[in-house]
C-alpha cells in the first residue's frame, strides 16, 4: 500500500540505457513506509514470526514444522535452538515474506538445491553501495573537497552483479530501491546486469525477475561460458566481455563470492558432510579455486588488466582496450581472515584512498564488505588518511613584531624542509604573506618512491604487480601532488608566542609513514628544542665560555 504522503510516476514503456524512470517523489524519505530508507535492520534481523505467519501461509506451515522439530529435539535431549532446527523451506519462506513486506519484491523460485539468500546482509550490501560508494562518484560543489579528479563523465547508471545465483536478489533489491524509495542523488539506475555461469541458475533468476513486472525492464540476466570464466579470464573480465558494448562502462560491480575452495578436499568435504537443508548449494554457488580469496583476487587481477589496457595501452595485459574497469569493484567477504588479507593487499597495492570497507552482522553471522577503485583521488579526498596536529613556538628571546615573528618561523620551516628530512626531498610552497605553506615530496622523486609493504602481497597478486605494474604506472593512482601533502598555517597569538597548525593528507602507506616521521620531528625542529638543537646550543655555550676564559686570561 502506497503511503498518503508519497506519490509515484510510472512509465508507459521500458527505460532504455540512456534514460531511467523517475524515483519516488516522497517528501519524507527517511520515514516513508513504501521507501527504501524506511526499512530498519531490526525488522529484518528480528522479524515478528507471528505476524508473518498470519499473512503468509507458506511461512506459517514452515514455522509449524520448525516448532515441531524443536519439541521432538527437546524430548530426545537434543538442541532446541532455532538455528539447529531451521530448514530450507523455513529459510525460503522467511526470505520471501521479508522481501514482500519491506521491498515489495516477489521471489517465486528458491529451489531446495540452491542457496537461500538471507535478506539482512544483502540489504546492507545494497545500502552501503548506495549511501557510501555511489555518492563518492558524484561531482560536488566548490565548497566541498572532491573525492576524485578524473571523473570525466557523469554516472552512467550501469550496475553489475557477478555470479547472481538463482535468486537474483541483489539486482532485485537495487531496482526496488529506486522504484519504491527515494534516492537522494536523483534517479540513478538505468540497467542492472547480472551474470551467471550455471544454466539452471540463469533460468531460475529470469523467472524471479519476471515475477516483478515493474523491475523487469531494469534487469538483464546474462549467461556466461563456464570454460571462458575458468580458463581464460577471471570473473570480472568474462562478465564484461558478455555485456553489450554500450553497457561495459560499469559504475559499480558487486559479488558474493563462492565460499569453499574447490581445490581443497577438506573444504569440499564440509559441504557434503553438512546435512542441514538450509545450506544446500550448487557447485558453482559454493566453490571456486582458492575459495572466496581466489575469486576476489581474480576479480582484482581483471580490474588491474582493464585499468592498464584502458589507461596505458597495455598491449599484453590480456584485456581488450575497449573495456575499462568499473568505477568501484566490491565484494562481500565471509571470513574475517580473508577480508583482512585482501584489505591490506589493496591498501598496499593501490593506496588507502582507493579502498573502502565495512562490516555488518550479529555474532557468527557477521559479513565483511570491501571495495576498490582506480580513479585518481583528489589530494584532499575524504578517503585520504588525515592527521591534525599543532604546537606553540616560544620566541621570548627575540624582540620582533608580529610580522617578523611569522617570518622567523617561516624561515625555520623552510630550512627544515630543505634539509632532506629522513632522506626525502621535500618541497615547500608559501602564500604571499608566508603564513600558510604546502609541503609535498619533490616531484622528481615521486616515481622512485617505494610503495610500502609490497612484499606481503598474496603470491598471485605479487606476481601480477611485479610482472605488469611498473612504478611509473602506479604513479597514475596517486593525486597529482604525490603520496601526501601537509598544509601548515602560522599565526601569532601573543608578542612572544606563535601557533603552528598542520593538517596532512596521506594516500598510501608510504605517505602515511612519511607524515608520521615528519610529525614526530617538526615540533622539535621549529621550536629548536630537540636533541640536535640542544647539542647545538651546548656547543655554542661552550664556545662562548671558552672565549670568555681567553679574554680574562
Amino acid at each position: 500500500m502506497e503511503s498518503s504522503h508519497c506519490r509515484k510516476r510510472g512509465r508507459a514503456s521500458p527505460p532504455s540505457l540512456t534514460e531511467g524512470p523517475q524515483a519516488c517523489l516522497c517528501s519524507r524519505p527517511a520515514t516513508c513506509s513504501c521507501g527504501y530508507f524506511g526499512v530498519s535492520f531490526n525488522s529484518l534481523l528480528t522479524p515478528d514470526f507471528e505476524e508473518l505467519a498470519s499473512r503468509f501461509p507458506d511461512f506459517r506451515k514452515a514455522l509449524k514444522e520448525v516448532e515441531y522439530a524443536r519439541r521432538n529435539a527437546k524430548q530426545r535431549g537434543g538442541s532446541t535452538s532455532l538455528a539447529a532446527s531451521l530448514t530450507h523451506s523455513f529459510s525460503a519462506a522467511l526470505t520471501k515474506a521479508l522481501l514482500h513486506i519491506h521491498f515489495h519484491v516477489s521471489l517465486p523460485r528458491i529451489p531446495d538445491n540452491h542457496l537461500c539468500p538471507p535478506v539482512p546482509n544483502r540489504f546492507f550490501y545494497i545500502r552501503w553501495i548506495q549511501t557510501e560508494l555511489i555518492p563518492l562518484l558524484i561531482p560536488v560543489s566548490n565548497h566541498t573537497s572532491p573525492c576524485f579528479v578524473n571523473l570525466q563523465e557523469q554516472l552512467l547508471g550501469i550496475m553489475l552483479d557477478i555470479g547472481t545465483g538463482a535468486s537474483c536478489i541483489y539486482p532485485l533489491l537495487f531496482a526496488a530501491s529506486h522504484q519504491q524509495g527515494h534516492h537522494r542523488h536523483k534517479p540513478y539506475l538505468r540497467a542492472f546486469f547480472a551474470t551467471e555461469i550455471d544454466p539452471e541458475s540463469v533460468d531460475l533468476a529470469r523467472q524471479n525477475v519476471q515475477g516483478n513486472p515493474l523491475l523487469n525492464p531494469f534487469l538483464h540476466i546474462v549467461q556466461v561460458s563456464m570454460d571462458q570464466a575458468r580458463d581464460h579470464y577471471g570473473p570480472l573480465q568474462c562478465s564484461l566481455d558478455h555485456l553489450p558494448p554500450e553497457a561495459r562502462l560499469v559504475d559499480v560491480c558487486m559479488t558474493n563470492p563462492p565460499f569453499y575452495d574447490s581445490e581443497n578436499p577438506n573444504e569440499m568435504s564440509q559441504i557434503r558432510a553438512d546435512g542441514r537443508h538450509r545450506t544446500a548449494m550448487t557447485v558453482s554457488e559454493g566453490s571456486y579455486p582458492g575459495g572466496e580469496m581466489g575469486f576476489v583476487l581474480d576479480i582484482l587481477c581483471d580490474s588491474i588488466r582493464a585499468f592498464l589496457s584502458s589507461s596505458l595501452s597495455f598491449a599484453n595485459a590480456g584485456a581488450p582496450s575497449s573495456i575499462s574497469p568499473p568505477k568501484w569493484c566490491s565484494s562481500m567477504i565471509g571470513k574475517k581472515s580473508s577480508w583482512t588479507t585482501l584489505k591490506n593487499a589493496l591498501e598496499q597495492l593501490l593506496g588507502m584512498s582507493h579502498v573502502q570497507s565495512t562490516e555488518f552482522g550479529p555474532g557468527h553471522m557477521t559479513r565483511w564488505f570491501l571495495a576498490w577503485t582506480f580513479l585518481r583521488p583528489h589530494i584532499r579526498s575524504p578517503l585520504a588518511h588525515t592527521d591534525l596536529w599543532s604546537f606553540y613556538v616560544d620566541v621570548g628571546g627575540i624582540n620582533f613584531n608580529n610580522q617578523q615573528l611569522v617570518s622567523e618561523i617561516a624561515s625555520r620551516m623552510q630550512a627544515y624542509c630543505e634539509g632532506r628530512v629522513q632522506g626525502r626531498q621535500l618541497m615547500i610552497r608559501w602564500n604571499q604573506e608566508r603564513n600558510i605553506a604546502i609541503i609535498e615530496e619533490h616531484h622528481g622523486a615521486l616515481n622512485s618512491s617505494v610503495w610500502f609493504g609490497d612484499d606481503t602481497l598474496p603470491p598471485r597478486l605479487h606476481q601480477m604487480v611485479h610482472g605488469h605494474f611498473s612504478p611509473e604506472q602506479r604513479r597514475l593512482l596517486l593525486p597529482f601532488e604525490g603520496h601526501f601533502q601537509i598544509e601548515v598555517s602560522i599565526r601569532c597569538i601573543s608578542e612572544k608566542s606563535v601557533a603552528v597548525a598542520a593538517q596532512a593528507f596521506s594516500h598510501t602507506r608510504y605517505g602515511k609513514m612519511t607524515v608520521e616521521k615528519l610529525k614526530q620531528q617538526m615540533e622539535g625542529e621549529i621550536c629548536q628544542t630537540n636533541r640536535k638543537w640542544r647539542r647545538k646550543h651546548q656547543r655554542s655555550q661552550a664556545l662562548e665560555q671558552a672565549g670568555e676564559s681567553m679574554t680574562l686570561s
